[in-house]
């Protein structure tokens, strides 16, 4: 039979292996507790660096530049109604091409024999506007494919109307106006010089140089035709100059000595 000492050491020695066992499944808890915070740690990094794959995916302007895409033509580049300084300048002239190349085809193209070439109407016509807007696209247009001086008569004219300003300012052509009543008659020398010293003085070089480039090309149309014949003086006074009194007679005149006022652009 076993003593009671013998069931006291076995009832302590179960209570020992009890508390080990506890001992180890607490330890072993601890340890899963553990590793389940570091899994949980790495997979929501994996996932937050997925999500940020997924906003801002990986693209090849990321790694290489992008090639270089041509542009629209901006509004710097237009034709009609876009300031002086902006418009495209003919080498060798100064002036907006635009004007070089309608001027050219007109003289050279038989415009000049027709002295009601600027007082023909044609607006309207599906020619002029196709012209109008290769011109907006592309600088330039078949003008020779077109075959009418008349339609590059009016966009010229069309032109000059849309500038944002005046060729000649309000200031200027009343200087312009009081300088003509006072001299023109008496000393026509001395009239060309003081308005070819005043224009210098109060325009700026596009507008001085595009005021001169037009006149010497009327000049030369009217001289065609003979001195007001043409109505040139009146089509274009409105144009060229400022609203102020009348500035046909003034047109006139600057057309008239346009080679005296403006020789560098004459020919």
């Amino acid at each position: 039979m076993r003593g009671p000492q013998t069931e006291d050491k076995k009832q302590q020695q179960l209570a020992r292996d009890e508390e080990a066992t506890s001992s180890n499944t607490g330890l072993d808890c601890k340890d899963e507790s553990r590793l389940a915070r570091v899994k949980r740690a790495l997979l929501g990094q994996r996932i937050c660096n997925s999500s940020d794959t997924l906003s801002h995916p990986e693209t090849p302007s990321h790694r290489q530049q992008q090639p270089h895409q041509e542009q629209p033509r901006s509004n710097s580049g237009r034709c009609f109604g876009a300031p002086l300084e902006l418009v495209e300048l003919q080498a060798g002239f100064g002036v907006p091409r635009v004007v070089c190349r309608l001027c050219s085809y007109i003289e050279a193209n038989g415009g000049f024999r027709e002295p009601a070439l600027f007082r023909l109407t044609t607006g309207g016509s599906r020619v002029a506007d196709k012209l109008r807007l290769d011109f907006e696209r592309r600088g330039n247009a078949d003008l020779e494919g077109a075959a009418c001086p008349a339609e590059a008569a009016l966009l010229l004219r069309q032109w000059i109307k849309e500038l944002p300003e005046p060729i000649v300012g309000i200031t200027c052509v009343a200087k312009l106006l009081h300088l003509h009543v006072g001299l023109r008659n008496k000393n026509r020398e001395l009239w060309i010089s003081e308005t070819r010293q005043l224009l210098m003085r109060n325009l700026p070089k596009l507008n001085l140089k595009l005021l001169g480039y037009l006149l010497n090309f009327l000049g030369r149309f009217e001289a065609q035709h003979g001195t007001g014949t043409t109505g040139i003086s009146g089509i274009f006074a409105p144009l060229l100059l400022s609203q102020v009194p009348p500035t046909t007679l003034l047109l006139r005149d600057l057309v008239l000595d346009a080679a005296l006022v403006f020789p560098d652009l004459a020919r």
